[in-house]
């Protein structure tokens, strides 16, 4: 009988050993994954933070998932995480639906990106003249699961254009 609990307790321990070195390669696999996903989010967060302009991405039902602090500081909050979750249309605009001029419901039908200019009101909120590009954020299965608006300031722009219509009249007048 010991001869047989011998066996017994070597395979038990050849098992043991076998299982250690999987699960000691499996952390070792994982840790290099963890490092690989920290890098890669990393570089997502520098780019999302040092591009011109504002970021909002939000999923398909509006939840807000981030924003960039540029647009955080346009709306006046300190925190990403005070708004994390909450619907953009409550948020930004002030709405208990989503907004009439929003192009992302357009973006999630097509699967194509649009390109819109800030209204009246949105600039009355914000202060600045927008051009606002909007696109979809697709699963592995191409699958809407949200989007995501890249918000221009073209407040400057607009402002010389202005000047330069009324430099054109001005001479189409001296010209008379």
């Amino acid at each position: 009988m010991s001869t047989k609990l011998q066996y017994s307790f070597n395979r038990q321990k050849e098992q043991s050993d076998i299982i250690a070195k999987q699960n000691e390669s499996l952390e070792k696999s994982v840790a290099e994954r963890t490092a690989e996903l920290k890098s890669a989010n990393s570089r997502l967060k520098a780019f999302f933070e040092n591009i011109p302009g504002y970021m909002n991405v939000v999923d398909k039902e509006f939840n807000i998932i981030a924003v960039s602090r540029g647009l955080l500081e346009v709306f006046g909050f300190e925190e990403m995480d005070s708004i994390l979750g909450l619907k953009c249309y409550e948020v930004f605009q002030g709405n208990s639906s989503p907004c009439t001029q929003c192009s992302l419901p357009e973006c999630y039908r097509t699967q194509k990106p649009v390109v819109r200019y800030s209204t009246p009101e949105e600039e009355a909120i914000t202060g600045k003249s927008l051009q606002i590009y909007s696109g979809t954020i697709l699963d592995e299965n191409n699958e809407v699961i949200g989007g995501i608006e890249y918000i221009a300031d073209i407040t400057d722009l607009r402002a010389l254009e202005k000047e330069l219509i009324q430099a054109r009249e001005k001479a189409e007048l001296a010209n008379r």
